[in-house]
């Protein structure tokens, strides 16, 4: 795949996103033909990023396209692809939830394959912003409360990263006395070297805007702000989680984390030793240690899940933080198991089966076998074993609190959405669509966790190699 086809990944979603809104709730046969744009443009996508994963392009200033990159562009397409047959289920699916939700992938898409550091910032945000467009959809005071707050959080984490590059490329600037100065190609091909002639206090102080901003969008920070009424139990990144029509909401985590991991490794040893790996170590372990004790609160299954993806995204930070092949090849694993989780958790089917899907997601988020995050879990106990073997156990604790406030409050859960929409509308002869998607991605995880293939093995492995 040439470079130009390879544009084609993130413009699909952003030309359907367009068409779509254009469209409307134009009908063709009894049905709104939205819903089949959508899936086409889903499709479309995923081939897209199925070619790009396969037969990658070299990386230029503009396209990224290292083994991380075409790992998550390739688990994105397959997520939009899955949501949108998932719609297929629900009779009038929101029109602008579609036109959103694919200016959404196209957003994630973006950032991941883009080797510019300010797109990919600047695209994530977009991200953010459709993100929290999408929880205004329902038009209810809840609804508006969760799209401000995503809005706000939003602005301040892409604010915070954006001039943490500002500074990374102050930082990187030659001397006023050197011949001819040139300003510095920020991109993450080139971001080690840039960063090795730079100065080490701007350096340092660039590293922490970014990080912080990237740990927003990624639900580790500002683990403190909590919003009011309602959701008071979801921190604020959260909040959209709770009202937005978007199945695919995880992909956001798995791309501000992807930031992070990129931020890491290359400044790891260039910044101050002290510096890049404690610190996202502390936003990891203290992301799930909040998430372990708030997860107890819940009773609403769509609330319990939010705050379990803020635990999830901190297992991973530590395994970031960690910062050695084994632990990098463990935390991507884990990623990777955990969105396909939290996405059939938010496929939202409200039949007789979703009780089932919830408890059978739950267990899974809760680290027991059969399921893969089982696996993903040990494999980062053992790389902190050792690499910081004191870290055992508060990471034990934290994990083990988890895992029994997750099955302590099972019988009692209510289903996601079942609250707010009892008798949602399904499509005649797709509604087992809604049933099959959910299970798709659970027996996926599964599978992965009992025999995971050699092909796959190296795979992880290859990108854990490029990073670690």
């Amino acid at each position: 795949m040439n470079p130009p086809l390879a544009a084609l990944v993130p413009c699909i979603p952003f030309a359907a996103a367009i068409a779509l809104g254009l469209i409307g709730d134009r009908r063709l046969g009894g049905r709104r033909i939205g819903v089949w744009v959508n899936l086409a443009a889903a499709g479309a996508t995923f081939l897209a990023a199925l070619a790009f994963a396969l037969e990658p392009p070299a990386s230029s200033a503009l396209l990224l396209a290292d083994p991380l990159a075409r790992h998550f562009a390739l688990l994105a397409g397959f997520v939009g692809l899955t949501a949108s047959c998932a719609e297929f289920g629900q009779a009038d699916p929101h029109d602008l939830a579609h036109a959103l939700g694919q200016g959404f992938l196209g957003a994630v898409l973006a950032a991941l394959m883009s080797n510019s550091l300010v797109v990919t910032i600047a695209a994530a945000e977009a991200a953010c912003l459709a993100l929290a467009a999408a929880a205004a959809l329902p038009l209810t005071p809840e609804a508006m409360r969760a799209a401000w707050t995503g809005t706000v959080t939003a602005g301040l984490a892409g604010g915070l990263a954006l001039f943490g590059v500002i500074l990374l490329a102050l930082a990187a600037l030659p001397a006023p006395t050197a011949p001819a100065p040139t300003a510095p190609a920020l991109t993450w091909s080139a971001l080690p070297q840039v960063v090795a002639a730079g100065q080490g206090g701007l350096l340092s102080l660039g590293f922490v805007f970014v990080l912080v901003g990237a740990a927003a969008m990624a639900m580790l920070a500002p683990l403190h702000l909590w919003s009011s009424g309602r959701d008071e139990a979801a921190p604020a990144m959260t909040v959209p989680l709770l009202t937005t029509p978007l199945m695919t909401t995880p992909l956001m985590t798995t791309l501000a984390i992807t930031v992070i991991l990129r931020l890491r490794q290359a400044v790891a040893d260039t910044v101050d030793a002290a510096l890049p790996g404690p610190a996202v170590l502390a936003l990891g372990l203290l992301a799930l240690l909040i998430a372990a004790l708030a997860l107890g609160r819940q009773r609403d299954a769509r609330r319990l899940v939010a705050v379990a993806t803020v635990g999830q995204a901190g297992l991973v930070a530590v395994a970031i933080g960690l910062g050695t092949s084994a632990a990098v090849f463990a935390g991507v694993l884990h990623l990777t198991l955990a969105t396909l989780v939290l996405t059939a958790l938010l496929s939202r089917a409200r039949t007789a089966e979703a009780g089932v899907t919830v408890a059978a997601g739950l267990v899974a988020l809760a680290g027991l076998p059969p399921f893969g995050l089982f696996s993903g879990i040990v494999l980062i106990a053992a790389a902190a074993a050792h690499a910081a073997p004191l870290l055992l156990a508060p990471l034990g604790a934290a994990l083990g609190l988890s895992a029994w406030a997750m099955l302590a409050r099972l019988p009692a859960l209510r289903a996601p959405g079942a609250a707010t929409s009892p008798t949602a509308p399904r499509a005649a002869g797709w509604a087992h669509v809604r049933i099959i998607v959910p299970w798709l991605h659970l027996a996926l995880t599964a599978l992965l966790g009992l025999a995971m293939p050699i092909p796959l093995v190296r795979w992880f492995a290859t990108i854990a190699g490029s990073l670690g």
